[in-house]
């Protein structure tokens, strides 16, 4: 099996490093000019920024003896005892749920576990066996055998060889693998 296909004027076909990332890479942010899309993400971050600092803002304002900032919400100390206790009962509600659902999954998972698993056959070794060797005769068609394919560092499929979308699994339907 040949290391690399070679083109029709008789030099490699193998791509450089540099045109490989470019294909697989892009990124209008990082590339010259867009400055509409640099200043629209710059202002997004910015008020998005804003958005999480401003609760900040607001607890050191109101937990502090003076008031910090003019501008900004200071709350009472009714206006948090009254959301303490929204977080606390929300909390405690969270915390139930996710306790609950999760015994409840354990209690699921051992069950199967014990009685499920133990008399169902979860695996066909006999349809591994059968995938493989269809796979088997489809890659040492399309590909060579397999003393080749696994002893060639390098190796560039050509166009025709692509394999097309569910042909995998349309062959081991095929070919009774499945």
């Amino acid at each position: 099996m040949p290391r690399a296909s070679a083109r029709a004027d008789g030099t490699s076909a193998k791509p450089s490093r540099a045109s490989v990332a470019k294909s697989f890479v892009h990124d209008a942010y990082f590339e010259r000019g867009h400055w509409g899309l640099k200043l629209r993400q710059a202002v997004v971050t910015t008020l998005i920024g804003a958005y999480l600092v401003f609760p900040v803002l607001v607890v050191l304002n109101s937990v502090g003896e003076h008031e910090v900032w003019s501008n900004v919400y200071s709350w009472t100390y009714v206006d948090a005892a009254r959301l303490a206790g929204f977080l606390a009962r929300a909390t405690g509600i969270i915390v139930v749920v996710v306790l609950a659902f999760s015994i409840y999954l354990l209690v699921r998972n051992n069950h199967r576990e014990k009685h499920v698993y133990p008399k169902k056959k979860v695996y066909d070794e006999a349809g591994l066996v059968r995938r493989k060797e269809i796979l088997e005769r489809m890659y040492a068609e399309r590909f060579g055998d397999d003393e080749v394919r696994h002893g060639s560092r390098y190796y560039v499929v050509a166009p025709e060889q692509n394999l097309p979308t569910h042909f995998v699994s349309g062959l081991l339907e095929k070919g009774g693998g499945t």
